[in-house]
């Protein structure tokens, strides 16, 4: 017998003074009364076990998942050594086919929400992921399965078990994943010789950051939830509690020392699910003209998404938070990121573009909203016209956020308008010498020269002194050799 047999096989015998796990044999979640009493993690008192639900006032959803099937680690059948899985269904009313948010092209079957529960909460070698969720939509339903390692010579069966369960055409939809979830498996594989490169993601971070950063007091999911979605936990295991209660569960050996943190995690993935469905229905309704005070969050939690967030988003090709591999999606064009690290997936989609546009027109004239926001409204909706040879509106919305802004970046794109579109040099001349005369005032709002906007555009290139005098300078030889 192998060392790593012999190891199996004392890990697998009961800990002396408690009982070895119990799988349940049903694949269906067992009644939640059955299990009324179990162990509490701090003690040897019987305690009442406490169901984690849902109450929400999410409009699109009537249903929301029983607590029976949220309590307690039950439901649970052995599929390998140290392995064992349940799968928990949950009805759902019909849901609106929006395509506004994701590409039309990535159907809701290959959609993969996931997140997961580790041993710690940051990188390294040593943290290891003990229960792995996947949801999928199923029909009218949402299928969610919770894979549990019970010890860590399992991790090979469970990594084994996950490369059965996810395609590679797979979407995998979840929350700062890219960051965390998506890489520490990709990790996790690595060290166990497997290739796993999750090339196809989508974090829904970027977006809740890009849409209620200054409407939410924090961007975690629970926050997310509670703010946004109008979902309470009642009861609910903070995240950060998780590992200890993993580490509580190997001393001890009960299975039920996992109740909360199993329940806490089915929540994470319902919760996530819910917060795509509330972002397809936000971009949706504002693609086809409602009102932004119409669009605010169920049951008034939170003010309506930003307006110029959302006004990029639906007019711009690209969606925050959407990566996927070019080599395999020949329609669309991968883009390396925004100055932010953003990962992006350029897209199209008429509607939303028209009224993307409309609510970023609105912006650059609104003087309620801040001035940074404006800038960037204008400039998305300037580098657009220019790429789609629309000098004039272009030279509008340069020519306003110059005069109304003082923007040098906007002052740039306007001189560079005059000179090459319409041929008036002189005029253009005069721009470059007041952006450098307010630069040398002390009275500079320029960016840095390698600076990008928050869309990833490189449109405010050019914009520091020393490039302005070089401009200058060419337009003054362009001049006095009486070009046009």
């Amino acid at each position: 017998m192998s060392l790593h047999e012999r190891l199996r096989a004392i890990r697998a015998r009961p800990r002396p003074g408690s009982a070895a796990p119990d799988p349940v044999s049903t694949s269906e979640p067992a009644s939640a009364a059955s299990h009324s009493a179990v162990r509490s993690d701090q003690g040897s008192e019987p305690a009442t076990e406490r169901a984690v639900g849902v109450a929400t006032n999410y409009p699109t959803l009537e249903r929301v998942p029983a607590d029976a099937a949220l309590a307690g680690p039950v439901g649970f059948t052995q599929l390998a050594p140290f392995v064992q899985s349940r799968v928990v269904t949950y009805a759902l009313p019909a849901l609106e086919d929006w395509r506004y948010f994701i590409p039309a092209d990535i159907g809701r079957s290959e959609l993969v929400f996931l997140d997961l529960e580790t041993t710690g909460l940051g990188g390294g070698a040593g943290n290891m992921a003990f229960l792995v969720g996947l949801g999928r939509l199923v029909s009218n339903s949402l299928e969610i399965e919770q894979v549990l390692l019970q010890d860590y010579p399992g991790e090979p069966e469970l990594l084994a078990y996950l490369e059965t369960r996810l395609s590679p055409m797979d979407w995998v939809m979840s929350y700062n994943g890219i960051n965390f979830d998506c890489a520490l498996l990709r990790d996790r594989f690595a060290m166990s010789g497997q290739h796993r490169a999750f090339e196809r993601q989508f974090d829904l971070l970027y977006p809740v950051r890009s849409l209620y950063r200054r409407r939410l007091s924090n961007c975690s999911l629970s926050t997310v939830e509670a703010e946004l979605l109008g979902v309470q936990r009642p009861v609910d295991l903070p995240g950060a509690w998780a590992p200890e209660r993993y580490f509580q569960y190997l001393r001890q050996g009960d299975i039920h020392i996992l109740g909360e943190v199993c329940a806490h995690h089915m929540q994470d993935i319902y919760g996530l699910f819910l917060l795509w469905v509330h972002l397809e229905e936000l971009c949706g309704r504002a693609a086809q003209g409602e009102r932004l005070d119409s669009l605010a969050a169920p049951a008034g939690y939170v003010a309506p998404a930003d307006p110029v967030a959302l006004g990029r988003l639906l007019f711009s090709e690209r969606r925050p938070g959407l990566r996927g591999a070019s080599h395999e999606l020949p329609e669309y064009v991968a883009n390396g990121g925004s100055h932010s690290g953003e990962p992006v997936v350029h897209y199209d989609n008429a509607s939303a573009r028209s009224q993307g546009e409309v609510l970023l027109r609105k912006a650059v004239y609104d003087r309620n909203i801040y001035s940074a926001e404006r800038r960037e409204a204008g400039l998305e909706l300037g580098r657009y016209y220019n790429s789609c040879g629309s000098w004039s509106e272009a030279y509008d919305v340069f020519r306003y956020l110059y005069a109304e802004l003082s923007d040098r970046a906007a002052g740039v794109e306007l001189s560079k308008i005059l000179e090459h579109r319409l041929g008036r040099l002189g005029d253009a001349a005069e721009i470059v010498r007041a952006m450098l005369r307010r630069s040398q005032s002390g009275r500079n709002r320029g960016y840095r020269s390698n600076h990008k906007d928050s869309t990833g555009s490189q449109i405010r290139a050019g914009t520091s002194t020393e490039a302005l005098r070089h401009r200058l300078a060419r337009l003054e030889r362009k001049i006095t050799r009486g070009e046009s």
